[in-house]
This record gives C-alpha cells, sequence and structure tokens, in this order.
C-alpha cells in the first residue's frame, strides 16, 4: 500500500472523551500506522465533558479542540447564501426526491446549517494553513456527515488537491430521524467531496435512492469491525433457560421497553435479562419499569450493569456468555454490538432495521424479526430459542462467528478502508 496521504484530519463528536465514538478506536488504532500525523478535530468542546478520557489516542495523534458556534453576523451570511446555486440545488432536491415542499422550514435549517458549516470552514482553512501541509498530502475524513462535511466540501472546491470523505451511519443517514424527516446539504456535498462511505448496504441504497443523478460510484459500502477474535468456545443455559443481553445506551429509539414487555409475557421459561449501558441521567427509569412490570415474576430476573468499557464487554461476553443479544431500537446503522456479539459466538434476535439484516440471519445465527414486532412476538421468538436442542444452539452460535470472520473482522475491514478512502 502506498501511503501517499500524509497527514489526516478526521472530525469527532467527543473521541476520546464521550460515548459519540465508542467504536472509533479499533480503526484508529489501525490506520493510525499508515499516517504521519493525525489531527483529531472536535468541533464544539465547549459541549464535551472532558473530565474522563474513556478511550486512547495513538503516539501520532494530536487532540484539536475548537469551539464553534454562530452568532448574528453568522446568521447573516448564510442568508445571504439563500439564493445561491447550492441552496438552488437543494431545493430541487427537496421538491424532487425527497418528496417535500422547500418552505420555511428548510431555509430556516439551511441557514443554521452553512452558518455552522461556514464557521468550521474559517477553523479548519486557518488550521490548513498553520501546517502548511502540500494539499495532496491531506485526507479530510468526517466520522459523521454533518455540517463539517459541507466545510470539507467547501475547502475541497477552494483546492482539489485534497482528499474529502465521510462515513454516514444512521442518524446522518435516514431522513426520517431527523427534524422534519430532512438532512440537509446532501447533494451539493455528495458531489464535491471524493466519497461518502457508509456503514451497511442498508444505508448506501437509501442514499443511492435520496440522491438520483449524483455519480453511485461516490457513494459506496464499507462496514466497520471489531477486534480480531480467536474461535470462541460456546456455551449454551440448559434446557428451558436463556441468559438474554442489550448493549446499548438507555434513549427512546433502543425502545428497550419492548425487552421488559416481552419478559412480562414469558410464564414458563427462566430468563435473566443483562441490561449494559447507561442513560445520561442513569438507568432508573428503565430499571423502575422492569421492577413495575417483572415484579413477583419468578422465572425472570435481571441486572443492570451501567457503562462497561469494550475489554469489560469483552470479558462479560467471554465468561458469561450469554445465549443471546437481544435489540428492539426503531432504527440502527449497522449495530458494532452485533459483531462483538458474534466474533464471540453469541447469535442475536433483532427486529429488521437499518443494515440489521446483512449481520443476522434468521434461523441462521440468530432471529430477524419485523421492525414493527410486538412484545408477544418478540416473547415467542425467545421461547422458541429456548427449545432448541444444545447441538442446534452451538451451531448457531458457530454460525455467529461465521458470520463476524468473514464480513466483521476490524482489521480486514479497515485496511480496506483506508486502501480506498483514505489513501486511494
Amino acid at each position: 500500500m502506498k501511503d501517499n496521504r500524509k497527514y489526516l484530519y478526521l472530525v469527532v463528536t467527543d473521541y476520546p472523551f464521550g460515548n459519540g465514538e465508542p467504536f472509533l478506536e479499533t480503526e484508529l488504532f489501525i490506520i493510525a500506522q499508515h499516517f504521519k500525523r493525525i489531527y483529531i478535530i472536535i468541533p464544539e468542546s465547549h459541549r464535551v465533558d472532558r473530565s474522563i478520557q474513556r478511550y486512547k489516542l495513538p503516539h501520532n495523534a494530536e487532540l484539536v479542540e475548537m469551539k464553534i458556534n454562530t452568532g448574528k453576523a453568522d446568521k447573516i451570511l448564510a442568508l445571504s447564501q439563500s439564493f445561491d446555486s447550492i441552496n438552488r440545488l437543494e431545493s430541487k432536491f427537496v421538491n424532487g426526491s425527497y418528496n417535500q415542499k422547500f418552505g420555511a422550514f428548510h431555509l430556516k435549517t439551511l441557514i443554521g446549517f452553512r452558518s455552522m458549516a461556514n464557521k468550521f470552514e474559517s477553523e479548519l482553512t486557518a488550521l490548513l494553513k498553520f501546517h502548511n501541509h502540500s494539499a495532496n498530502e491531506v485526507t479530510l475524513y468526517s466520522y459523521w456527515f454533518y455540517y463539517v462535511t459541507a466545510a470539507f466540501a467547501a475547502v475541497k472546491k477552494s483546492n482539489t488537491n485534497y482528499k474529502a470523505i465521510t462515513r454516514i451511519h444512521g442518524w446522518d443517514c435516514f431522513f426520517e430521524r431527523s427534524a422534519g424527516n430532512y438532512l440537509p446539504l446532501r447533494p451539493w456535498v455528495a458531489q464535491t467531496i471524493d466519497g461518502i462511505y457508509a456503514i451497511s448496504e442498508a444505508g448506501r441504497q437509501y442514499t443511492l435512492n435520496k440522491l438520483p443523478g449524483i455519480d453511485p460510484r461516490k457513494i459506496k459500502k464499507s462496514y466497520l469491525g471489531t477486534d480480531e477474535l480467536p474461535v470462541p468456545q460456546i456455551k449454551v443455559s440448559p434446557s428451558n433457560c436463556l441468559h438474554i443481553v442489550s448493549l446499548a445506551f438507555i434513549d427512546p429509539v433502543k425502545r428497550l421497553e419492548k425487552i421488559v414487555e416481552a419478559l412480562e409475557r414469558i410464564q414458563n421459561l427462566k430468563v435473566h435479562w443483562t441490561h449494559i449501558g447507561n442513560a445520561p441521567d442513569g438507568n432508573k427509569r428503565l430499571q423502575e419499569l422492569a421492577e413495575l412490570k417483572l415484579e413477583g415474576k419468578s422465572n425472570i430476573t435481571f441486572s443492570f450493569e451501567g457503562e462497561f468499557t469494550k475489554a469489560q464487554v469483552f470479558s462479560f461476553f467471554k465468561s458469561q456468555h450469554p445465549d443471546l443479544l437481544i435489540c428492539t431500537s426503531s432504527s440502527e446503522g449497522l449495530p458494532v454490538s452485533m459483531m462483538e456479539a458474534m466474533g464471540h459466538g453469541i447469535g442475536v434476535l433483532s427486529v429488521n432495521v437499518g443494515g440489521v439484516a446483512e449481520i443476522v440471519k434468521d434461523q441462521f445465527n440468530g432471529v430477524l424479526l419485523p421492525i414493527d414486532a410486538s412484545a408477544n412476538t418478540i416473547s415467542e421468538s425467545l421461547e422458541k430459542w429456548a427449545i432448541l436442542t444444545e447441538s442446534e444452539r452451538i451451531q448457531r452460535g458457530k454460525n455467529a462467528y461465521q458470520i463476524y470472520n468473514e464480513y466483521f473482522s476490524a482489521p480486514k475491514n479497515y485496511l480496506n478502508f483506508l486502501e480506498e478512502a483514505l489513501q486511494g
């Protein structure tokens, strides 16, 4: 591999301090070996709790903390851009493939978005000028597709020798997860930067459908991955017993109450449910709901373990070896938690949302349910899994590891991403 690009400018939200990019660390340490210097930029560091550094930085990485904020003058500048070619293109797509009518809401959203993009472009341009690297040695990489990506497009427009790319996940991919079912400036940015890398085929297809006429070669799939894991020693619970685990931040989009409702309906099966992950204000509400609904059910037990590091998650999977990871989210990209579970030989029960069908193969390595699956459907699926024979459950664990090993191994996926997206 030719490492022609020596300098990587990686824009994150809160890495290495917060929970915004918990899966970036693995990727970062793989790609860091191929750059002379990496600048990790937090655009709104004033919004980040810096009291705890959760993740490590490579030896050649430097943290750049900005305080991007906009005032009246920035809004006036963005307002003056309202009728330029970029907004005219935006209006065409809103009225066309977005199936909306361009109006005051879109204009207001664009003014806010472009004012932030303009501000970040100014700060980024100053940073690039200060370092004075040759543009053909620089890659601009946004971990999410938002206003910083539009700033990349502006920088790229002024000097095409810069390489500018973005990943696209869930909230920054699927319009339905945003106010007004709208994500701004996709067409112009897609035209201008070098590539958009969706973390799932579902995300790639969705983006292609939203952006007809944009060169489809620019919109690609690039799976995330998890650490290289050895073939696991697969263990299963005794017949008519299940240990299930949910691994997620407690957030309305995760619909974790559905797990409680499903467990409430189970009568003759012994289930222990472990939840790993917190809400910003703790897991009290979900725990109280579980206590209210499941109190007195001697066949159901549960525990709330709070926030785990990746090492703690891996240790838990290895020592406890739950039977199933369960996901009830209304929206997902393609969860790394599923890759981690399958890498330990653990199957997944999930609703079919986002790119989940690309990792969960129904009755092969897990259970795939409709997105609107009822609590009854979920409980029945758990009961059916529990009556599988020991050899059937072990085989599905082996199948889970097979899918992980073939498609979601970090070294393979991130080196491919490095070669194609960051250095290519």
